[in-house]
């Protein structure tokens, strides 16, 4: 009778592993048909407000398992990947966003219809130095100061802009070193310093720099951020500004 006791906890053993592996392998299958509808959404979403992306949007819902959160109606976390995007001139590098307390109709999403809401997104961006040297020439009036060039770059840390221009018929290339603040999701460009290479110091030329210094410090032009995020920081990297954001009570689908 034991030996029968001990077959039969066995065959009930190996029942409920293979039950358990059918249900897993249907959870996996059904939270990467949810990714594929919930990256359909999001795209058409991005493209709605503007977003164009050169790719499609990767998407991963978080938490195990799936379908009991499905069945709720609520998601723990999903998270977007977008590689590369174009925001009016501004182009966007590595773009991913966070999402968490995603709520939903379970059979709306099914059918590929929102909406898709979430308690708070956090994401990140880069965006390339290249936009931004038209972008501030002209918002911050550089030709008045007699700046012909312009180019943005990272230095140690430090954000660099350098330029030339001219002054008493000498053609100066000037670099001006300065960092980033944030304040209530604006961001503004502080001068740290500046010099005029190659050239002895000179009244005029201190004057000028002077005048340049004072200009360029303002606020910076940065695009409008998906799902409404406001900046809560930015980095100088050697590949662009690396802007930290986020945003509450978001709509993901409308």
């Amino acid at each position: 009778m034991a030996s029968r006791g001990r077959k039969i906890g066995i065959a009930l053993l190996v029942v409920a592993l293979i039950l358990g592996g059918i249900f897993v392998i249907i959870d996996r299958i059904a939270v990467w048909y949810a990714e594929g509808r919930v990256a359909e959404l999001v795209a058409d979403q991005a493209a709605h407000e503007g977003v164009r992306a050169t790719g499609d949007p990767e998407v991963e819902i978080g938490g195990f398992p799936f379908l009991t959160q499905a069945l709720g109606g609520e998601l723990s976390t999903v998270t977007i990947r977008i590689e590369h995007a174009e925001v009016d001139v501004y182009r966007l590098n590595d773009l991913w966003a966070r999402a968490t307390g995603v709520t939903y109709e379970f059979g709306e999403l099914l059918s590929g219809r929102g909406p898709v809401t979430a308690t708070r997104v956090r994401g990140e961006v880069t965006l390339p130095y290249s936009p931004f040297n038209e972008i501030i020439y002209n918002s911050f009036d550089l030709a008045s100061q007699n700046i012909t060039y312009l180019e943005l770059s990272s230095n140690n840390g430090a954000l660099q802009l350098r330029g030339r221009g001219q002054i008493l018929g000498q053609e100066l290339t000037v670099v001006t070193r300065a960092h980033l603040e944030v304040n209530d999701g604006v961001a503004t460009i502080q001068i740290d310093d500046a010099q005029i290479e190659d050239t002895a110091p000179f009244e005029q030329g201190q004057v000028w720099l002077e005048d340049l210094m004072e200009r360029l410090s303002g606020e910076l032009p940065l695009p409008q951020l998906p799902y409404g995020m406001v900046v809560e920081d930015i980095e100088v990297t050697d590949a662009g500004l690396r802007v930290i954001a986020s945003a509450v009570d978001v709509t993901l689908v409308s």
